[in-house]
Parts: C-alpha cells; structure tokens; sequence
C-alpha cells in the first residue's frame, strides 16, 4: 500500500525476490488520501481524506471503484487503524490544530 501519487492510494502485490513492484491505482479520485490500514481478510483498505475542509474515515475494498464512508460530520477523525472487531480512530475537533 502507498500514497503520495497524485493523493491517490496505490496498491499492488509484493513477491518475494521479485525486481520490480507494479502497484496499481485504488482510490479513483483526485481527494487528499493517505491510507493507515488493511482489514484482517486483506481486501479492502482503511484511509483518511479531506474532503469539503474535513478530514473523514473511508474504506475501500481492493475489488471495487467505490469507497464507503464510515466516519464523517462536524469534526475531523484521522488515523483509522482496525482494532479487535471494529474500527477505531482519534478525533478532533475543527478548530483543532
């Protein structure tokens, strides 16, 4: 899993002593993405975005085009990592440093 192309979260298979690594775009859009986790069965991908000024929490199977969103409102939620069971993330308020 990467970033920083474009914003855009990349993702590709890594072989053992392969030379070289193709990731492949996940995330379609052109938001302000940066991914910080895998869910346990591997196929989809936790990440945050800024999107209309706040950051929210999405997850994008490696499969679909689409991504869902599962944290958003008034405040920005960043870091998503997935503990036992559930998702969990660290919040701040908007006007948060």
């Amino acid at each position: 899993m990467s970033t920083r192309s474009n914003d855009a979260v990349n993702v590709g298979n890594v072989d053992l002593g392969a030379e070289k690594f193709n990731p492949r775009r996940l995330t379609p859009d052109v938001w302000d993405n940066e991914p910080f986790d895998w869910t346990r069965d591997s196929k989809a991908v936790l990440f945050q975005s800024i999107r209309g000024g706040r950051t929210v929490i999405l997850e994008q199977r490696i499969d679909q085009q689409t991504q869902e969103v599962l944290r958003s409102g008034a405040e920005s939620y960043q870091q998503p990592t997935f503990s036992p069971g559930r998702p969990s993330h660290s919040r701040r308020t908007s006007d948060s440093p």
